[in-house]
């Protein structure tokens, strides 16, 4: 039997669809549920700027990383300073506690000038790359900051060889 929606529009039995459930508390693992119910369901449709399901930060940080939550150089906003194999890194972002590196009140927006949590300016200092962020790591909104997301190269080809994460206490803690 086919059901309709209040609109009026089809609507497709549950087991024609996969739901991707999002547990922050176990460290971020995604679980896939399947389910062969006969009950109906509408469309599940993740926002496209959601966070992806990336495995957990590793918690040894290596010292050619670095996080201050005020770098003077870069007029007092938030820096991540890289050397050593991640001299050459493609991109570097920090993360919420939900895995997003997008501003919270402009989600939509992806560009990096959009986002505190994104590159605004790079600088080069001493054998290292000084990733200057879009806010201070004493502000509101880095108060959720947990990650540190390094993309060693583009495009992606292994989530799990090609980024690296590193936990974070908070945005206002400093790191090495």
């Amino acid at each position: 039997m086919v059901r309709t929606s209040a609109e009026g529009r089809e609507r497709k039995p549950l087991e024609e669809y996969v739901m991707t459930v999002r547990f922050t508390r176990l460290n971020a693992k995604v679980f896939t549920i399947m389910t062969a119910l006969s009950i109906t369901a509408a469309p599940i449709i993740a926002p496209s700027h959601a966070a992806a399901a990336q495995p957990a930060c590793m918690k040894r940080v290596p010292t050619s990383v670095q996080y201050r939550p005020s770098l003077p150089q870069c007029g007092g906003k938030a820096a991540v300073i890289l050397s050593g194999k991640y001299l050459n890194a493609f991109s570097v972002v920090v993360r919420d506690h939900h895995g997003n590196d997008r501003d919270p009140l402009n989600p939509d927006c992806a560009d990096n000038l959009c986002s505190p949590f994104k590159v605004h300016h790079r600088l080069r200092m001493a054998g290292a790359n000084v990733h200057c962020l879009g806010a201070s790591g004493y502000s509101q909104v880095y108060k959720t900051v947990r990650r540190i997301t390094i993309k060693k190269k583009n495009p992606v080809r292994d989530i799990y060889r090609d980024i690296d994460r590193y936990c974070l206490p908070n945005g206002s803690s400093l790191m090495n």
